[in-house]
């Protein structure tokens, strides 16, 4: 667990996974932990964690280039067809999942109430 989670989560929190990305990650993490240790967590909640405690990390910080990135609306068409996912699109369905309603860059300005979200949503 030491090892292996720290290899296959790296650079994790800015993935934008799909359903088909999440199902072949739980595999994978299912079918080897169990060979090692039995039943263990599920990996795509650990994601999901790190996702947004480095979103509301990258909101606060002032002047950044990810925040500018974050912020800035893009001008232009997008190309024909599904659109592609995007990062702060996987970030407003988590949020969406802790709860209803919740604006997520309101709430990552205060680091102790962004906080206070992931306690509630995991403990």
């Amino acid at each position: 667990m030491t090892l292996l989670r720290p290899i296959v989560m790296y650079g994790s929190e800015m993935w934008a996974l799909r359903k088909a990305e999440e199902q072949r990650l739980g595999v994978f993490e299912r079918k080897v932990l169990r060979k090692i240790y039995g039943p263990r967590p599920d990996i795509i909640k650990e994601i999901t964690k790190r996702r947004l405690m480095w979103g509301g990390h990258a909101w606060r910080k002032q002047g950044s280039l990810v925040r500018l990135v974050i912020e800035e609306e893009p001008i232009g068409k997008r190309p024909l067809g599904r659109p592609r996912l995007r990062w702060e699109d996987c970030v407003k369905k988590d949020i969406k999942s802790i709860g209803p309603g919740i604006r997520w860059r309101e709430v990552a300005e205060d680091r102790d109430r962004w906080q206070d979200l992931f306690i509630a949503a995991w403990s």
